[in-house]
């Protein structure tokens, strides 16, 4: 997690994975903010939670059928 600053009163902050170096969230801010941060990794936790649910569901459908 980074931001990067163009000027007083524009930022982005980026959330990105280690591993496969994919940009998972983008913020365009005008100051940095834990509670930013915070926000972005809770929605990516539920993103993962999500799909997680979604696989287990089709798999599941697919056992019964």
């Amino acid at each position: 997690m980074d931001t990067t600053y163009w000027g007083r009163g524009f930022g982005v902050m980026l959330l990105k994975d280690a591993k496969s170096k994919e940009n998972l969230l983008k913020y365009h801010v005008k100051t940095e903010s834990n509670a930013k941060y915070i926000e972005g990794i809770e929605m990516r936790a539920l993103e993962i939670i999500f799909r997680l649910a979604n696989t287990i569901t089709f798999q599941f459908v697919n056992m019964l059928t």
